[in-house]
């Protein structure tokens, strides 16, 4: 039974440090991969969002480069028809959002709907900009705008106004985003598993563990146990072996020795009694081994010591 017990606590004890061990090492096997995962999302996102902004700025100056010449005779002339078709052969190669034709003044002329409805609005134009440069890229609300002139040689027929949406960004962000949460949750579930896997490990090696350590410290202790008690009921003649020089040796030789002097003591107190009053012979009979060790042995001794004076 005390086997038995003391098994079971060196089990559960290690069974509960080898649980954190790994557990704190699973959790921060996680932690890290998190971390380093949301971090490369992020730079992929930055490095995706630069690279497309790029690809969409040269697109821009393409474009203008190409409608600077086609638009400037439809404007010049004002066929606002011919503006719609160019508008409309734009929106299929671009993600347009807006698109509006102005004339030198900034009234717009066409935004490329059948009902040019914005027809006659005025168009805000960073004229300071155009003159020095003849296509104007800058950032707007989700995403680029484009301001050029529409021009042949020295003459400005007007100018256009283009807005390019973020839809293809967004698109490929959206893809990035559930490839991302996808990975994660299949190393999620990885971790899961390899944890299951862990803790059945870890009760076996667990269990191993204990029953090698009971064996090793438990059953020494179990056998000096019985031995104590053993003596305790004045069986002093079981000896304990003495394997190891450790502290359970020493307890083990310590606890050989207390027999031994034990047994001494109960040959002393033995012959003691044969030179004793009767009185004495009957009080040391009703006493235990133990307490005429303690005891006893005083007036023992005393007797003794005067039986040899009278001798």
């Amino acid at each position: 039974m005390i086997l038995s017990s003391i098994s079971r606590k060196y089990a559960a004890y290690l069974l509960l440090l080898l649980s954190l061990v790994v557990g704190a090492a699973l959790a921060a096997a996680g932690y890290i991969t998190l971390q380093g995962t949301t971090r490369l999302q992020r730079d992929l996102q930055h490095f995706i969002a630069a690279d497309e902004s790029a690809r969409q700025k040269e697109a821009l100056r393409a474009t203008a480069v190409y409608l600077r010449s086609h638009l400037f005779n439809p404007l010049y002339n004002l066929d606002i028809e011919q503006l719609h078709r160019e508008i409309a052969q734009v929106r299929a190669w671009l993600p347009v959002s807006a698109f509006l034709i102005s004339d030198r003044a900034g009234r717009v002329l066409s935004d490329g709907a059948p009902d040019n409805r914005l027809y006659g609005a005025t168009l805000t134009l960073p004229l300071a900009e155009l003159a020095q440069e003849p296509t104007v890229i800058r950032p707007a609300s989700g995403g680029l705008e484009l301001f050029f002139a529409i021009s042949y040689d020295p003459v400005i027929a007007g100018y256009a106004y283009v807005k390019l949406n973020n839809s293809v960004l967004d698109a490929v962000l959206q893809r990035l985003d559930t490839v991302s949460d996808q990975l994660w949750r299949d190393y999620w579930q990885a971790l899961t598993r390899l944890a299951l896997i862990a803790a059945l490990a870890i009760v076996i090696v667990g269990s191993l563990l204990g029953l090698l350590l009971s064996r090793v410290l438990a059953r020494p202790l179990v056998e000096m146990s019985k031995a104590a008690q053993a003596y305790a009921a004045g069986q002093l003649e079981q000896q304990l072996p003495v394997s190891s020089p450790d502290e359970l040796g020493q307890l083990a030789q310590a606890l050989n020795t207390l027999a031994t002097d034990l047994r001494d003591s109960q040959i002393r107190l033995a012959q003691a009694q044969h030179h004793c009053p009767t009185g004495f012979l009957g009080l040391a009979a009703e006493l235990p081994p133990i307490t005429l060790v303690g005891r006893g042995l005083p007036p023992v001794w005393n007797a003794t010591g005067s039986i040899r004076a009278d001798g």
